[in-house]
């Protein structure tokens, strides 16, 4: 079993009393006036490439380790001793960004002369050595991998550490006999007794899917991106929860292959309650933004107030989906506890709104290039695709509309605005991906209600298995839906820039 990565050094007062034996000098001491110097010096991170300001930087003797003292580096990362003894001294640092990268201090020994200032950098190492340290040995030429690790809890019994799995996903392309092939690569990491867990190996491109359980209780799915330098930390819980299923007939239709199949809704619940507030705009309260836990069906809309509130949830680490006209939108992991005080802020960034005029003219420069890819893809012939021409001949009154036209794609009437857009999947009917702009949505959510027809230029769709790589969701096993926003030849409406 893999064991967690701990401290990769040990720390400054242990390496400077194991000094003390090299440098003690039999006898007693020659009887003479102390010497001083001093020490400027400045904690680097060599993963981010920045400083490390705020450190705590602490100062040991090696012929004593009793006489130690302490500083806290400034904004830039520089730190300063006056009045230091000449001699053998170990430098060692402390961060709050240290416990992301696994590494608990960082030390550097600096000898400290008489005359002038000693220079001293305490550095962290590359994420390469780390990586090495961690999960062994590569070749740092041509591995582009990392890790992720952290530490596995229950929301039971005080929320202490368990035992269990976490299994990490994600979607390899393999070349083998002359022909390509998709793959689903899989690590099951164990966690230790204290919880800790740790997975090596994995891609630094590239979508992830994490989730993890302990006996009978479970996490939700949580989806990241491993960052470019390949550290990833990330604690997890597992809680109750209780798997629903629901089946719906499908509405009439001359589609054969819908009218035999029916929608089946697989949800989950729990006893988990979830409050927070939704901020927007300067830390403002963000009114009416819709905020789901992603696999359980449960919605709900800010008030005045930014604030929220969603129960019957399943307790443990869940994805959070927030969405709000002209912002961004937000997944995030999020713990949900049986019951907590805890009222979390969430903030959601505002989409960048340009004038008409710097809107056209970006639109001329970026939308001529994702066409021109659509047009490569158009040609491929492996979806369905409605060009601005087909979008303007059909006069949409919303996105649905055009999904409607759609052989194999099924709209299901659930509400206003709220319509669950459904094709043929590898096993059954399922909820396509959709990406608009080549942002990755909510799978199965509609667009309707923040997506005017007059703002969609045009459309792609692609059963599974058929979308090209950046608009695959491989692990879903279903198809995919991407909408292109802009002009139309005729539609005299512009969409904001996103």
């Amino acid at each position: 079993m893999t064991q967690m990565p701990r401290s990769f050094m040990p720390s400054a007062l242990a390496i400077a009393a194991s000094l003390v034996v090299h440098t003690a000098i039999a006898g007693t001491a020659s009887a003479q006036a102390p010497r001083y110097g001093r020490i400027r010096g400045v904690v680097f991170d060599s993963v981010s490439m920045s400083a490390l300001g705020g450190a705590t930087v602490q100062l040991v003797s090696v012929a004593d380790p009793s006489r130690a003292r302490s500083t806290t580096a400034d904004g830039l990362g520089r730190f300063r001793y006056d009045s230091v003894a000449v001699g053998s001294w170990i430098l060692s640092a402390v961060h709050p960004r240290l416990d992301s990268l696994a590494v608990r201090e960082i030390m550097a020994p600096v000898t400290v002369g008489e005359r002038g200032a000693t220079r001293a950098t305490i550095t962290v190492p590359s994420a390469r050595t780390l990586a090495d340290r961690v999960c062994g040995s590569t070749d740092s030429a041509t591995d582009s991998s990392g890790f992720l690790f952290g530490r596995l809890r229950s929301v039971r019994e005080g929320r202490a550490a368990v035992r269990g799995t976490v299994r990490v996903q994600w979607l390899e392309l393999l070349y083998e006999n002359g022909t390509w092939r998709r793959e689903v690569a899989t690590i099951d990491a164990s966690s230790d007794p204290d919880g800790s867990f740790l997975a090596c190996g994995v891609p630094v491109r590239g979508i992830i899917r994490l989730k993890a359980w302990s006996g009978t209780d479970s996490s939700g799915v949580i989806e990241f991106t491993l960052p470019e330098h390949g550290i990833y930390k990330h604690d997890l819980f597992v809680g109750e929860s209780r798997l629903l299923r629901t089946a719906e007939a499908p509405p009439p239709s001359s589609d054969s292959l819908a009218a035999t199949d029916s929608i089946v809704n697989i949800v989950w619940r729990g006893s988990g309650q979830l409050r927070g507030v939704v901020r927007g705009l300067n830390a403002k309260p963000l009114a009416n933004a819709r905020v789901t836990v992603r696999a359980t069906g449960l919605e709900a809309r800010t008030d005045d107030q930014g604030a929220f509130t969603l129960n019957g949830l399943p307790t443990g680490t869940w994805t959070l989906d927030l969405r709000a006209l002209g912002f961004e939108p937000e997944l995030r992991p999020v713990d949900i506890f049986p019951s907590d005080s805890a009222v979390p802020q969430f903030a959601m960034q505002q989409l960048l709104m340009l004038d008409t005029v710097k809107v056209r003219a970006d639109r001329i420069r970026r939308l001529g290039s994702r066409m021109a890819g659509f047009e490569d893809r158009r040609r491929a012939g492996l979806g369905r695709f409605l060009t601005p021409e087909d979008i303007e001949k059909i006069q949409p009154n919303q996105f649905t509309d055009l999904m409607r036209r759609i052989p194999g794609v099924q709209v299901i009437l659930a509400g206003a605005s709220r319509d669950i857009i459904t094709m043929r999947g590898t096993f059954n009917r399922c909820s396509p991906t959709i990406f608009v702009d080549g942002m990755r949505m909510p799978n199965g959510e509609t667009i309707n209600s923040f997506l005017p027809a007059a703002w969609i230029k045009a459309v792609e769709v692609y059963q599974a298995g058929f979308a090209p790589g950046e608009f695959m969701n491989a692990l879903s096993g279903c198809g995919s839906i991407v909408v292109w926003t802009g002009e139309r030849p005729t539609s005299g409406t512009t969409a904001p820039s996103k």
